[in-house]
């Protein structure tokens, strides 16, 4: 009796049988979670931010006060006209008539040229700091915004896809840079 007692109360030696596949699916498990959380939390910003027009506006409407921003604004309103406009015609048929002396003629489109860029760099570095620009992002990013989500959803009239590039229409921008241009003294 007391062999059967003691071996009854001594503890066993053999370990519990662990279940294999039970610890690999745990480990399966624990590791999708971990991958599928980055994507999940990006999908779920990107719900909440992309998707609602006043969360996106609050979100990149502090950009157009960014120096950084609005210097590379600058350089491309300043690019863009100088890719549409050309000075150089405009100055030869302006002074052709008036200038005989071709020679004197063609040393004055460089003059000119770096007084229009100056003066177009100038008034659209006015425009981009003023508080008018911080009006007219948040109204154009509520706009792209909004343009962004009826392109997803499959309406392909509100963005353009060219060239794998999608395509804006920066039309309000241009023209607020050509009515302070005007008001400034040039006639386009």
């Amino acid at each position: 009796m007391t062999g059967t007692a003691a071996d009854s109360a001594a503890p066993s030696t053999t370990a519990p049988r662990r279940a294999p596949l039970r610890s690999v699916a745990s480990v399966v498990c624990l590791v999708l979670a971990a991958v599928l959380t980055v994507p999940a939390v990006i999908g779920f910003w990107g719900a909440r931010t992309l998707i609602d027009t006043e969360r996106y506006v609050a979100t990149v409407g502090p950009l157009a006060s960014e120096p950084d921003v609005q210097d590379a604004i600058v350089a491309s309103i300043s690019d863009s006209f100088k890719k549409n406009v050309d000075v150089a015609t405009l100055v030869t048929t302006t002074f052709g008539p008036l200038i005989d002396d071709k020679q004197l003629l063609a040393q004055l489109v460089p003059i000119v040229q770096g007084a229009v860029d100056s003066f177009v760099t100038n008034a659209a570095e006015q425009l981009v700091r003023s508080d008018q620009f911080q009006d007219l992002w948040a109204k154009s990013n509520a706009v792209l915004q909004e343009q962004a989500v009826r392109f997803i959803e499959g309406d392909t009239t509100a963005l353009k896809l060219v060239d794998n590039q999608v395509v804006l229409d920066t039309a309000p921008l241009i023209e607020l840079v050509k009515e302070k241009l005007v008001s400034s003294g040039l006639g386009m």
